[in-house]
């Protein structure tokens, strides 16, 4: 009770129970399209799944903080099986290492959905707003992180190699 204010029944029923669906407007077909398209896009060739698109876009239509996660979520199970047999198809999937993520993620995926149902909705904005920011800044400097690290040697040879392989599959 003394780190959250909740007693231990709360905390436990918190993680187990989802929380009734809260007011969200129902949004037009074209503004969920919309939506839709830039996920998709934008969510492949960053290789996020488009979450972090559309959640932004499904609350600046209206739809509530909670309601627009889980919509994204539900969502991304097309998006991403299809950008995922595009990937595929060009020989650009570890199979191993996708179903290992796969796999881990599935395990750890309801603890978080839980944990986000049970934050108001201006605290979950936040805290996604706070993540994306943190985030941001590893794409542009992901060189000198691996410089850092003293792997960038290793990983430049990868996209070597990954590049000369693209050819022969072009060719």
């Amino acid at each position: 009770r003394w780190c959250t204010g909740r007693t231990k029944l709360e905390q436990r029923r918190m993680f187990t129970t989802m929380p009734t669906k809260e007011n969200s407007t129902k949004p037009s077909f074209i503004k969920m399209s919309g939506v839709g398209l830039s996920a998709g896009l934008l969510g492949s060739l960053a290789g996020m799944g488009g979450g972090f698109v559309a959640v932004p876009m499904m609350t600046s239509v209206g739809v509530s903080q909670h309601v627009a996660i889980g919509t994204s979520l539900a969502g991304v199970v097309a998006t991403g099986c299809s950008g995922a047999a595009a990937y595929f198809l060009a020989g650009q999937v570890d199979i191993l290492a996708a179903l290992t993520v796969a796999c881990t993620g599935a395990l750890t995926a309801s603890l978080g959905a839980r944990a986000a149902a049970a934050l108001n909705a201006q605290t979950l904005k936040r805290l996604l707003g706070m993540f994306m920011m943190a985030v941001a800044p590893i794409v542009p400097l992901k060189a000198q992180i691996l410089d850092a690290i003293g792997q960038r040697r290793s990983f430049m040879q990868q996209n070597e190699d990954e590049s000369k392989q693209e050819d022969s599959w072009i060719r």
